[in-house]
């Protein structure tokens, strides 16, 4: 029994879901023509077919977003697309407008998209009894909301989660502020990003505490540290925000999620079973697996499931990390495997930092913890490199360990955080001094970043991984036994036996047979004319090293010999007959759909003989939450500008604390209590009520309120935006 742990890449386009599957994803999201939640990053319906056919030939899936709120006349034109897509090859489909479960849906897996406002049990279990078998959750909750809410839903219903990438400053699904201030509404996939705008912070008498800041802006996200944590929380599918991202952030992050995710499966699978080598008395299973055991015996159980049947079933059987064995009492094999086949060989050397990131966040997984805040830029500051230590003209010197490149991107960030961050091009870089193509004003202090590392970036073009799938192959040849019906597969039921030419009822015949970790085997038969090999151990030798060699993306081994009498085959003829199984079996791989990872309750079964269609529910559209039109609550967030500010009651300054927001007169310094704004002085902490708050941008006025019961913050309208 073993847990299926899946890696979840963005695509804006086909090319880049292709770098995804190569670098070790799982499995890619990318939407259609329309109705995605990034109408910028819409894609034929004939490109989705062939990044299919590609991810189909690792097991990996293609999740297709349709993840919008349907205006009048589009919900026939989304059926219409969603059948579409299904037949181009799509194996899932993200929605947020439950009025599309009224209609009969194509036979594959339904994800609640992150739209649909998955943040707490009530709400998960409403959407979990609709149907859909994995439920997107909102980025900002803390591990004990996702353990509540794994414990709400049944097992067969997965949990998906954001493990990097942007973070929305406003609860997913329910942010009206782009569509208030732009026209451009988040829930039709226009979001502009009014977040990532610089405001004025000014109080009910007109005072700017701070001036021309990106204050909604937060951090990224980063959980590489803490898989351990979300697995035992219940989280099963990792998911790497970023369809709008170029395709070095995709490649770069994919591959470093990978090797996170492969080396925690090595790591989990070492036995803690009593008389191995890792058992102890206080060894037992790590507090990760634990809790894992704990939500499934506990949580799980209340669904009346034996243990071995609440476990999740893996997607296909591809190969985990060997050497592991079973970590959990009352289970054999491994307890976690990979989503989808093949191996990630050679390539660049990943690193998160070398491209897009506003700086990193946890946001709240553990609760409230560091400042969330991006205020220094709202796109990207890049790779920390240094302080500036001198500045001449165009030159200026860095106290950095880092080496910078002739075109590098750079960043700057002024000492004191007061004024703007401003970018520029490295024209001549040697070791620590840099001259730049154009002027800049800069002094000693500021911050240097690198957002755009040429090298690297060149690293990423021309050193891509490749991705391997494993191929046994068994050689026999002999006495021909003719076969009365054409080989056919265990584990799918389909017909792989390839024979071409016509097969003698006696005499000499080879057989060739390769089998791949997906379960598809490639059968291929000949009269066999060799001659008789002169030196048969020769003979052998050169049998087992040209069909040990790899053609496309299938690494060939040549594991089981029977050669009676042994026979002599050139490298030629042997080489051809590798290169036709390499075609066979990707046809076949590309050509069949992986399995669902876990069966909704109204899927297809197995003994269908066509196609069952997902049986509409009537109603189930009350269940949106979302609306088109704008309420007076223009988004609610956990994020809080005052305690960026260090105003919070709840959670007060504390020494060596560092401010999210600096106010003007105050340094990025470590602040201590009462440290208060050199020219507006703070509202006093002990006092009544603090003072009413406002963003300001241009004309448009927001009105902050602070729910201090729930610990969030909302964003109002104003009665007139001046």
């Amino acid at each position: 029994m073993q847990i299926s742990l899946e890696l979840l890449a963005p695509a804006r386009n086909a090319e880049i879901g292709i770098a995804a599957i190569d670098c070790g994803a799982d499995a890619v999201y990318i939407a259609g023509p329309a109705f995605g939640a990034r109408a910028a990053a819409g894609n034929p319906v004939d490109e989705i077919a062939r990044l299919c056919r590609h991810a189909h030939l690792y097991g990996a899936k293609i999740h297709a977003t349709v993840n919008t709120l349907l205006q009048g006349g589009e919900l026939q034109e989304a059926l219409d697309l969603m059948w579409a897509l299904y037949e181009a090859g799509v194996d899932v489909f993200i929605i947020q407008d439950l009025q599309l479960l009224e209609h009969p849906l194509p036979p594959v897996e339904l994800h609640a998209s992150t739209q649909t406002a998955i943040r707490t049990p009530e709400r998960a279990r409403d959407l979990a009894a609709l149907g859909f078998s994995r439920l997107v959750l909102e980025r900002q909750l803390s591990l004990d909301e996702i353990r509540a809410i794994r414990a709400a839903v049944p097992a067969s219903c997965e949990l998906e989660f954001f493990i990097h990438g942007a973070l929305c400053v406003g609860y997913s699904g329910e942010c009206y502020l782009s569509q208030y201030l732009t026209g451009r509404s988040a829930n039709r996939g226009v979001c502009a990003q009014a977040c990532r705008s610089r405001y004025d912070l000014v109080d009910a008498d007109g005072r700017v505490l701070v001036r021309d800041r990106s204050l909604l802006s937060p951090k990224d996200l980063r959980f590489d540290a803490r898989l351990a944590d979300l697995v035992a929380a219940g989280i099963t599918s990792f998911k790497i925000e970023g369809r709008l991202k170029n395709a070095s952030y995709v490649k770069n992050v994919v591959r470093h999620y990978r090797n996170v995710i492969d080396q925690f499966i090595a790591s989990s699978a070492a036995s803690v079973m009593p008389g191995t080598d890792r058992a102890s008395d206080e060894a037992g299973t790590s507090s990760a697996r634990q809790n894992l055991f704990d939500a499934v015996e506990g949580a799980w159980h209340q669904k009346n499931l034996p243990l071995h049947q609440a476990i999740p079933q893996p997607a296909s059987d591809a190969p985990v990390m060997p050497g592991a064995a079973s970590v959990m009492p009352g289970l054999t094999g491994h307890l976690y495997r990979r989503a989808s086949a093949g191996r990630v060989e050679g390539g660049f050397t990943p690193d998160p930092d070398r491209t897009f990131g506003r700086g990193w966040t946890e946001a709240f997984l553990d609760g409230r913890r560091a400042s969330l805040q991006s205020v220094d830029a709202a796109k990207a500051l890049g790779e920390y490199i240094g302080e500036i230590v001198a500045v001449h003209g165009r030159t200026f010197e860095v106290e950095t360990d880092k080496s910078l490149a002739n075109g590098d991107g750079l960043s700057f960030v002024p000492a004191g955080g007061a004024a703007s961050v401003v970018g520029g091009r490295a024209e001549l870089a040697q070791g620590r001094t840099v001259t730049l193509r154009e002027p800049i004003p800069l002094l000693p202090g500021t911050r240097v970043y690198r957002n755009f590392d040429v090298r690297f970036e060149r690293e990423l073009e021309k050193n891509m991984p490749k991705r391997v799938l494993d191929v046994a192959v068994e050689w026999r040849s002999g006495d021909a036994r003719p076969r009365s019906e054409p080989r056919v597969t265990s584990e799918s039921g389909l017909t792989d036996g390839i024979e071409p030419g016509v097969i003698p009822e006696s005499g000499l015949s080879m057989t060739i047979v390769t089998a791949t970790s997906q379960g598809v085997t490639v059968e291929k038969r000949f009269i066999d004319e060799a001659p008789l090999a002169e030196k048969p151990e020769a003979a052998l030798d050169s049998l087992r090293r040209q069909l040990s060699k790899n053609s496309g993306p299938f690494a060939f081994s040549l594991d089981v010999i029977e050669a009676n009498p042994v026979r002599f085959y050139s490298a030629a003829f042997l080489n051809s007959i590798r290169r036709d199984l390499a075609v066979a079996l990707q046809e076949r791989l590309e050509s069949r759909r992986p399995s669902p990872s876990l069966p909704s309750p109204l899927s297809p079964g197995p003994d269908s003989p066509r196609p069952v269609l997902h049986t509409p529910i009537p109603g189930a559209a009350a269940h949106n939450v979302s609306t088109l039109d704008i309420p007076a609550e223009l988004l609610r967030t956990r994020y809080c500008i005052r305690r960026e500010l260090g105003l919070c009651k709840r959670f007060p300054v504390k020494p060596g604390m560092t401010l999210g927001i600096v106010t003007p007169g105050m340094t990025q310094q470590s602040v201590t209590p009462g440290m208060t704004d050199t020219r507006h002085p703070r509202p006093d902490r002990g006092s009544g009520p603090a003072q009413e708050l406002y963003l300001v941008n241009q004309k448009n006025r927001l009105r902050l309120v602070f729910d201090c019961a729930r610990c969030e913050m909302a964003i109002m309208r104003c009665n007139g935006r001046n």
